[in-house]
């Protein structure tokens, strides 16, 4: 869905490229990262990152035909500044994939109370989306054995949430300012505290 979105464009600046999971392979891509960590690990394979972040792309303007951003843009400290350098630089149209803040976690929020209305509050509104221009809104559904681990990704596979290691490596809880969620049971009988993770990078 990701590069259909991206349409004709041949060019791509990928905003919080991360390790590339989700970058385009047939295009020319500019990947642009905070993370030293997050760089090295990206495969010899694709493109080298640039170092940098959102609110201050180093591209000149309109030289790049989309900006994507994959599950990016509630780590933007600057989001009005990161939109309007996402116009500055892009000549055709930007692809966000992000999370609703209005919509549940389903079951989720049952288990971990307050994850929701936590998240809520660092993911941006649907609406601010409007300054980009035109804005179309497609559902994305999460396949049952889904290999990347963000908060949905496990939904057919529910004890990964009891894993700490899972959990740092997932915004949501790594971010949280939930203090802990104090029962949790997913059917092996077992209740525990469980605490939110450790950030596996430091820009929440």
């Amino acid at each position: 869905m990701i590069r259909a979105a991206l349409g004709d464009a041949t060019s791509v600046v990928n905003i919080g490229a991360g390790s590339g999971s989700y970058e385009p392979t047939d295009l020319a891509v500019v990947p642009v990262e905070p993370s030293e960590l997050m760089i090295r690990q990206r495969p010899p394979s694709l493109p080298p990152a640039v170092r940098g972040v959102a609110e201050a792309l180093a591209l000149p303007d309109k030289s790049i035909d989309a900006a994507l951003a994959v599950l990016a843009a509630h780590h933007w400290a600057d989001r009005p500044a990161a939109f309007a350098e996402i116009r500055r630089v892009a000549r055709r149209r930007a692809v966000i994939f992000t999370h609703d803040p209005d919509a549940t976690f389903g079951w989720l929020d049952d288990y971990f109370p307050g994850l929701a209305g936590d998240t809520a509050s660092r993911y941006p509104q649907l609406v601010e989306f409007e300054v980009l221009g035109r804005v179309t809104i497609e559902a994305v559904p999460v396949p049952a054995d889904c290999t990347d681990g963000f908060t949905a990704a496990y939904w057919r596979r529910p004890n990964a949430y009891l894993d700490e290691a899972m959990r740092a490596n997932m915004s949501t809880f790594a971010c949280s300012t939930v203090g802990s969620w104090p029962k949790v049971s997913l059917g092996s009988g077992a209740i525990s505290p469980i605490a939110p993770g450790t950030a596996a990078t430091p820009h929440c």
